[in-house]
């Protein structure tokens, strides 16, 4: 989550077209996931959604060539963990940078499917993909609610707008 503009414009992009994708209302979520060995990855992220009620869907944007995105793959499981508005710390902690940052594995907890969930966020979900498209520098998970976690019933979440963080339209592009 940056505040970069990219080197290359895709053809036909206009300036509107981007201001109107910063309007889009975003949510900032750990979404994390157990790699080949049994580690936690995680990445701060805000291109998460319910996509159906019947039955619980859940949808996530991971970044194509991450370590996240490579143990989703590989688990076929995520968590989304969600992020209370004091918590904008935890989530900056779990953003990807230029170098790496691995993620805490203290940090986290088996969930009731084994999913590697944060302890200190007030809820989370954990998911079994049902779904998956791939065409950008994004890859789009559809996942099956398997289970849900409240810790704090009267927090309220941490959202993109409430931080200094852009990523929508160009911004996030590297």
């Amino acid at each position: 989550m940056t505040n970069t503009q990219p080197s290359v414009i895709p053809p036909g992009y206009t300036s509107e077209q981007d201001r109107a994708l910063r309007m889009l209302t975003y949510g900032c979520y750990v979404v994390s996931a157990a790699d080949e060995t049994g580690t936690p990855q995680a990445s701060t992220m805000a291109w998460v959604s319910q996509a159906s009620f019947d039955p619980p869907l859940v949808m996530i944007a991971v970044h194509a060539e991450s370590s996240l995105c490579k143990a989703i793959d590989t688990s076929t499981k995520f968590a989304v963990n969600i992020v209370g508005e004091d918590q904008m710390d935890l989530a900056e902690h779990y953003i990807r940078r230029a170098t790496y940052v691995p993620s805490e594995p203290d940090d986290f907890e088996a969930g009731e499917t084994g999913m590697p969930v944060l302890k200190a966020v007030p809820a989370c979900l954990e998911c079994q993909v049902v779904g998956k498209l791939t065409g950008g520098d994004h890859t789009i998970f559809v996942g099956r609610v398997e289970a849900g976690l409240i810790r704090d019933d009267a927090a309220r979440p941490l959202m993109l707008a409430d931080t200094p963080w852009v990523y929508a339209g160009l911004a996030g592009r590297e």
